[in-house]
């Protein structure tokens, strides 16, 4: 039943702070300018879910939105999923910027002129296909539509990455009225999530698609925390925004996240930034929480392993969190920083891994679909996953009627029943994991799975994915029951660590930042804006402990000499901290040493 837009309420939330209640309610285009743990998430799952209540976004029209990460793309998609239900949930469309151009690619290949047309079954290539190619086809130089030949042409089938399937996506809207005009009839709202690091390319897929239509675009982010230069993005974004769609700017202000001690040094550091940046203010739901952001200093790699793991324990235990409430951070290569504090962590009980190279894999919809059912046959209770899966059997029986919700559940409990009893008779084998697996594709159906998500109709993609997560779950499986793999490959009792850009959107109680030498910010003499940036990322995950590691001498990566290390370079860094009342702690008595 649709609510007037004048009698609408947030779900799921006390409130909104003015200038967010704004963005929520706005009808011309938007650029919401909002600093770390502003929930610029949840504004945006609230904007959908007033446009999809109220019928301001009638059926068939849809909302498109779109995020620079696969897990932001999903965790936005969940909300509104959340806060509105699944039946209006499914005029919401969460894809990344790639995801996008590749539907769009995939959908409508033959758009593409036959010069510069791929082959249906492409490959998409990052290591071996490191080309970043101009705008506009037309315009190429020579020398790249020679490249272009090599790898989209002549290899059979074609080499694609990213950036080349955003200037097809571009083109084919370019040269086909009809697909433009249909994707303009389709989304009245597009939604726009971390901004900041938008490139170029995307940028102009993004003009092409919706600038002069009736689509109401909101546009969100942060300019202090870009810090995807290197990957292209684009200098100037918002200013390019508000000129090219006349975009009203609103900022809130309050940080949901962090305690008033870490959001008063996260001013100092984006007054660093940006001189006439606003200060930010504490929600209501952080302000009595204690905050504290420390420097330790250690003699070398194996003193700041040693006193590390103990730290992390101790906090742990006083603080009462899971392994999960703590993120180790580096500012690249986390293997070579953290190795030897892997070792020191599991001697005290605690598990830490590396979490790069599974983030994505994990946020992948075929492995939620994996997942999710070997929960429901493995463990006695698991509510969340029961519903999701329940949401993917009712996208392909009709609807939310009682009926078909009867329907599925039977269904799910028939096959379950089924799986319970494979799972028990299983060995540990990768061929027992690929089978186990393959009866949960024939049960879901992998038409089913394509149709949800068309990324899987393209390539190898789904082949790839579902082989690595059988990869994965056998490696665990060699020594763990179904459960504890499960939660071996979802991490569910370990301590993350990754780079502070796959930090990006994410939030922890305990961010420790290992390795605040010049030697790990190599670029900050090239760009040390971006290096500021990339800094502030760091410091705005945490929720209440911040932790900044320097080492005399570093094993990098560990077994290899160590070799002196300085701070000179990044000594701006050190000055920010220092302005903010942050001293460098030299850390050589454990025993006597106080947290």
């Amino acid at each position: 039943m649709l609510v007037k837009p004048s009698k609408w309420q947030p779900i799921g939330v006390k409130g909104l702070e003015p200038a967010a209640e704004k963005a929520v309610r706005a009808s011309v285009n938007t650029l919401v300018v909002a600093g770390p743990g502003a929930g610029k998430t949840e504004l945006l799952a609230q904007r959908a879910c007033l446009l999809l209540q109220t019928g301001l976004c009638a059926p068939p029209r849809r909302i498109l939105a779109i995020s620079f990460k696969r897990d932001a793309a999903r965790n936005l998609g969940d909300r509104v999923r959340l806060r509105c239900g699944t039946e209006l949930a499914r005029r919401f469309d969460s894809f990344t910027f790639d995801s996008f151009a590749k539907r769009l690619v995939d959908h409508f290949l033959a758009g593409v002129p036959k010069p510069w047309r791929p082959t249906a079954d492409y490959e998409l290539k990052f290591r071996e296909l490191d080309w970043k190619p101009t705008i506009r086809i037309a315009d190429e130089p020579a020398e790249s539509t020679a490249l272009w030949k090599k790898f989209a042409q002549d290899k059979k089938p074609s080499w694609l990455n990213f950036h080349m399937l955003s200037i097809l996506a571009e083109h084919i809207l370019t040269l086909n009225p009809l697909v433009l005009g249909a994707l303009r009839d389709t989304y009245s709202y597009v939604f726009l999530d971390e901004f900041q690091d938008t490139t170029g390319l995307q940028y102009q897929l993004t003009k092409t698609a919706f600038l002069a239509s009736n689509a109401i675009m909101t546009a969100v982010g942060d300019p202090k925390q870009r810090i995807m230069q290197w990957a292209g993005a684009l200098s100037g974004i918002f200013g390019q925004f508000r000129s090219d769609f006349s975009g009203t700017v609103l900022r809130p202000l309050l940080n949901y996240r962090s305690a008033p001690e870490l959001v008063r040094i996260q001013s100092v550091l984006a007054a660093a930034l940006d001189k006439k940046a606003v200060a930010a203010q504490s929600g209501d739901e952080v302000a009595s929480l204690d905050g504290e952001c420390r420097i330790f200093s250690f003699e070398d790699s194996n003193a700041e392993a040693t006193y590390l793991a103990s730290f992390v324990k101790k906090w742990i235990e006083a603080d009462q969190l899971s392994p999960r409430d703590v993120c180790i951070l580096t500012r690249n290569r986390p293997p070579d920083y953290t190795s030897i504090l892997q070792d020191k962590l599991r001697n005290v009980g605690i598990v830490a891994r590396v979490e790069s190279d599974l983030q994505d894999l994990l946020s992948e919809p075929l492995t939620s679909v994996l997942i999710d059912l070997l929960r429901l046959a493995a463990t006695p209770r698991a509510p969340a996953a029961w519903a999701s899966t329940l949401d993917v059997l009712r996208e392909t029986m009709g609807g939310d009627s009682e009926e078909s919700q009867r329907e599925s559940e039977q269904r799910l409990a028939k096959f379950l029943k089924k799986l319970r009893s494979l799972l028990e008779k299983a060995g540990n084998t990768e061929k027992e994991t690929t089978k186990i697996l393959g009866t949960i594709i024939s049960f879901v159906g992998r038409k089913t799975l394509e149709a949800l998500h068309p990324q899987y109709k393209q390539g190898r993609f789904f082949a790839e994915t579902l082989q690595q997560v059988c990869s994965h779950l056998s490696r665990y499986r060699d020594t763990l029951d179904w459960k504890e793999a499960l939660d071996e490959f979802e991490g569910l009792h370990s301590v993350p660590i990754m780079t502070v850009h796959k930090s990006k959107g994410l939030e922890y109680h305990t961010v420790v930042f290992v390795g605040l030498e010049d030697s790990a910010f190599f670029n900050f003499q090239r760009n040390p804006t971006e290096e500021v940036c990339t800094f502030f990322v760091a410091f705005s995950r945490a929720k209440s402990r911040v932790i900044f590691t320097y080492c005399e001498q570093r094993e990098r990566p560990a077994g290899t000499p160590a070799r002196p290390q300085e701070r000179e370079t990044i000594q701006p860094l050190y000055e920010i901290l220092q302005n903010a009342g942050g001293v460098l702690e030299q850390v050589k008595d454990l025993e006597s040493y106080s947290l």
